[in-house]
């Protein structure tokens, strides 16, 4: 299960344009993603509102099946960094026959941007669920 969880979450130009992976009430638009270390990733998730929301970073580690470690930076249309850079780690371990997604984030500059994060971050992961689901 690990590998199709995998699959699923570094083929994300192909699955989240198919599927719509991205928070509730949120279309994603990818604008690059070049997945390889060193490469650089940007995109464009809109919300319900119209509001749009930029973000881009660079891959610093891809360990297949096992690690995915990026950068991340909200930014302007322009890609203007609008807020500190951030460190993000996934891991996927075997847990039971399932996936184990393991999370983490450095260098979030509030306790509010934390709790933004995580609800973002959790409604994706319940919509790539779902999608894991009905393969």
């Amino acid at each position: 299960m690990r590998r199709v969880s995998w699959s699923s979450e570094c083929g994300l130009s192909r699955n989240i344009s198919r599927t719509g992976e991205a928070p509730k009430d949120t279309t994603f638009k990818i604008i690059r993603m070049d997945a390889r270390p060193g490469g650089p990733y940007r995109f464009n998730m809109k919300g319900v509102n119209g509001t749009d929301h930029w973000s881009q970073g660079i891959y610093r580690e891809i360990v297949a099946p096992e690690r995915l470690v990026f950068t991340t930076v909200w930014t302007d249309a322009e890609g203007n960094p609008t807020s500190p850079h951030t460190l993000v780690t996934l891991t996927f371990d075997e847990y039971e026959g399932k996936t184990k997604l393991t999370l983490h984030q450095t260098g979030l500059e509030s306790v509010t941007s934390r709790d933004s994060h995580r609800e973002g971050y959790l409604s994706t992961l319940e919509r790539l669920e779902a999608y894991l689901a009905a393969l």
